[in-house]
């Protein structure tokens, strides 16, 4: 964060030094390599922003920093969850993606384009005499659960903005689990799969303006935060009466004791700690547009050097 602006830079993007093994251990020294080049140690990074998946977990357990999960894989899990909880609703799904994947033909998308001016992405059927039907009660399956469907899609649309902190994150699943509290077991602040649901929890007090609820253990999470406050000391200091109808010395000495007591902690704008790697995926999308095909001998190098530019033109 810089003058109230998200800023993302791009550090590296190499292949692990053993590119048969994609373990913890081979990301952690790819990690430590890629900083060691910026003058960093290992221990410079002070959260991993990633899916919950346990080489994740690892690595954040090598590094001695907390994981936060990816809002987006959350949700993702949550809605397969919510479906595999209504197997005919998953069923009814499954058959009207077979329908879909077989109106690519001219014929069947002639007919479809008759009905409407969407079209099918998928795989195509020879005859239009092919392809199957949706049954009534698979229809109405359909129309009860599109409503929901639509609001999953909603909110994967919105976690995928840009600087998308984590206390926004976690505000959102707080509301969606009032209105769906099925997906709790993904989505709720102390859901199993987080790994470490106390320091998110300190982390989204401190954006929230909520320090002074912190607990003790909350505030171990995030004491390296903590910036160095000049206010606590200046205000430990005597303030001369300027007038009579100003505060008695009497009270001024009880306000510097109390001051004294309840020193202010002040802690660094939180909100660099994004709530989702969204911002990752875009890379690797955009990855794939410079890797053409024409592109196929271009030495991991040049691939590297070409992505530090393109997404750090703004430095």
């Amino acid at each position: 964060m810089e003058n109230e602006v998200y800023y993302e830079v791009l550090l590296g993007c190499s292949p692990p030094l053993n590119e048969k093994s994609y373990t913890a251990e081979e990301h952690y020294a790819l990690l430590e390599s890629v900083l060691g080049i910026y003058g960093k140690s290992i221990k410079a990074p002070v959260v991993i922003i990633g899916d919950n998946c346990l080489t994740n977990k690892a690595l954040a357990d090598l590094m001695g920093v907390p994981l936060i999960g990816c809002g987006c894989h959350k949700l993702n899990l949550a809605v397969k969850a919510y479906l595999a909880r209504r197997p005919a609703v998953e069923k009814t799904i499954a058959r009207v993606d077979k329908v879909v994947s077989q109106l690519r033909n001219l014929k069947a998308a002639g007919a479809l384009r008759e009905l409407t001016s969407l079209t099918p992405i998928k795989r195509n059927a020879r005859q239009l005499d092919d392809i199957d039907s949706i049954g009534r009660a698979d229809s109405e399956r359909l129309k009860t659960i599109i409503p929901s469907l639509n609001d999953f899609r909603s909110i994967m649309t919105d976690l995928q903005k840009k600087g998308q902190h984590i206390g926004a994150v976690h505000e959102t699943f707080g509301l969606m689990t009032k209105d769906y509290p099925e997906l709790k077991d993904y989505l709720a602040a102390d859901a199993a799969i987080a790994h470490n649901p106390l320091f998110e929890s300190a982390v989204v007090k401190i954006i929230n303006g909520e320090k002074d609820s912190l607990t003790v253990e909350e505030k171990d999470q995030v004491a390296c935060f903590l910036l160095p406050s000049a206010s606590a000391a200046s205000a430990t200091q005597r303030r001369p009466i300027q007038s009579r109808d100003k505060k008695t010395y009497a009270s001024q000495l009880r306000e510097r004791k109390r001051q004294r007591m309840t020193p202010s902690e002040e802690y660094a704008d939180l909100r660099f700690i994004t709530g989702t790697s969204a911002s990752e995926e875009r890379r690797f999308s955009s990855a794939m547009h410079v890797l053409r095909s024409t592109r196929k001998r271009l030495t991991p190098v040049n691939f590297e050097k070409l992505l530090f530019l393109k997404h750090n033109r703004h430095l």
